[in-house]
């Protein structure tokens, strides 16, 4: 299964020695929420974080900030980078936490890294890095908040623009606890461009978890990763997105794709019945152009490309469950003739989604463009993999289908394929008990030894008497030619996926 729950201890223990501002003691209980109580409990959890309790600024009052602008005399402010916040009944706490400025030699890695905890009334976070650093660049932001009110917005930038070795990593954790609502807006963004070298190599990870908890009404979440490669010049060998995952930070932990260079792991809990929300948007585009001759361009891996990760609970019958997810990559190789050329890649999305809730609805899209200019003979391969799971409660797939709960709802998943060879456009959706399981496996392949197609295909957990059909418009391969690579902007059907009725 795509859809994965992870404790937030299990997420922060890898970030030993990091900025931390916590809350009024802060621990995981068996169910995975946060648990913020105890002095004893804060420090244990410092201590789980690699911080000596001992090195930490406590922070206890009605108002705290902790940040470089502080709001003003009634605030208890700080610039400490290691701060704990309690908030008295009514207040709030503040946290701001920006990367220094680009300094030679490159700034202290610790810059680049915040934990930060809260507990009050209302908590409001904000972690915002840019980096040119090279050849490896890294940007880490755990937050976790537990109040009436949380919210909670990541900004990580990567810019590298030399060469010829690039590699970014970045990673965000956001997990919530609100009695009303959670807020949570990530933006990871990673641009690399080279042309200088013989062999360059391009490569990037990013993570983005969000948990949230809602004991009174609302969850959203939104998660928007891209990465934009280019290389050029006259290099030999090109690579981008080839290598394996550096860490077990990086771990989506899940089947299909097992390695992503884009992973979004988002779950999403209203205990009582209110909406859970989650916008994903997740594109790549990979470019590489060469004038030697004799030379090789490798994108991708079958391990890599994009994952994500939605799972949303409420109770039966009871709140609503709304999803969009949209993965793009666009990938272009061209080169002298006999380059050798090879493109693959591997989109998943969206897991056991959503259980529980009444009227929900679920849309999947996920689109690939493969272009190489040596035409047939370069090895093309992407598969894409779209799983939509509505239950009324958390089931065991191996049930039969009338044990399973059918949810109340609408599902949706919409593939589009181009390669050298070939080019497809598939759609499937269905309602109410169609959307238990609603899959659609897309694979495009092309090159000397590959059919040069691009087929639909359904795998299916479970057997149904009846399945929505799928759908087929005809579309244009790519031949080779130059291609539009995907946008970063925001898909346009967000609203009308997530609205607020």
């Amino acid at each position: 299964m795509h859809a994965r729950t992870r404790g937030v201890l299990a997420a922060l223990v890898i970030c030993a020695g990091l900025l931390l501002v916590g809350g009024a003691g802060t621990s995981v209980a068996a169910n995975g929420r946060l648990d913020l109580s105890t002095r004893v409990a804060i420090d244990n959890y410092l201590l789980s974080a690699g911080v000596d309790p001992a090195t930490v600024v406590r922070q206890k009052g009605k108002l705290n900030y902790a940040g470089p602008n502080c709001p003003g005399a009634r605030w208890n402010c700080t610039k400490a980078k290691k701060v704990v916040q309690v908030a008295q009944p009514g207040g709030e706490n503040r946290f701001e936490c920006r990367r220094e400025a680009d300094q030679v030699p490159p700034t202290d890695p610790d810059t680049n890294m915040c934990v930060l905890v809260q507990t009050g009334n209302t908590n409001r976070a904000q972690c915002s890095m840019r980096d040119t650093e090279e050849p490896l660049a890294v940007q880490t932001c755990v937050i976790g908040q537990m109040g009436v009110r949380n919210f909670a917005a990541v900004d990580l930038v990567i810019i590298q623009t030399t060469g010829p070795e690039q590699e970014g990593q970045q990673t965000a954790t956001v997990d919530q606890l609100a009695e009303v609502r959670n807020e949570s807006q990530i933006r990871e963004e990673l641009t690399q461009r080279t042309s200088m070298g013989t062999e360059q190599t391009q490569d990037g990870f990013q993570v983005a978890e969000v948990q949230q908890f809602a004991t009174g009404s609302d969850n959203f979440s939104h998660v928007h990763q891209s990465q934009d490669q280019s290389e050029g010049g006259d290099a030999t060998s090109q690579f981008q997105n080839t290598n394996p995952i550096p860490a077990a930070a990086f771990n989506c932990g899940a089947e299909k794709p097992t390695d992503p260079n884009q992973c979004a792991d988002v779950l999403q809990n209203s205990f009582v019945g209110g909406n859970n929300a989650s916008h994903l948007h997740q594109a790549i585009a990979e470019d590489q152009t060469t004038s030697a001759m004799s030379a090789s361009q490798t994108q991708g891996s079958f391990a890599g490309g994009q994952e994500g990760n939605i799972h949303q609970t409420n109770p039966p019958d009871v709140g609503k469950n709304l999803d969009a997810a949209h993965e793009d990559l666009g990938q272009r190789q061209s080169g002298p003739e006999s380059t050798a050329q090879s493109q693959l890649t591997d989109p998943g999305c969206c897991g056991l989604s959503q259980v529980g809730g009444a009227n929900n609805r679920e849309d999947i899209n996920q689109s690939t463009a493969q272009s190489a200019s040596e035409g047939t003979a370069a090895f093309q391969f992407a598969e894409l993999f779209g799983q939509a799971h509505q239950t009324s409660a958390d089931i065991d797939l191996t049930a039969q289908p009338t044990q399973l709960g059918a949810s109340d709802g609408s599902c949706s998943i919409d593939h589009h394929g181009r390669n050298n060879s070939d080019a497809a456009h598939f759609s499937v959706s269905g309602s109410g008990a169609e959307c238990t399981n609603l899959t659609l496996d897309t694979v495009c392949a092309s090159g000397s030894e590959t059919s040069g197609t691009c087929e639909p295909g359904g795998i299916d957990l479970l057997s149904f008497t009846s399945r929505p059909a799928v759908l087929s418009e005809p579309m244009s391969a790519t031949y080779g030619l130059p291609i539009e690579m995907p946008t970063f902007a925001e898909p346009a059907d967000y609203l009308a996926a997530i609205g607020s009725g």
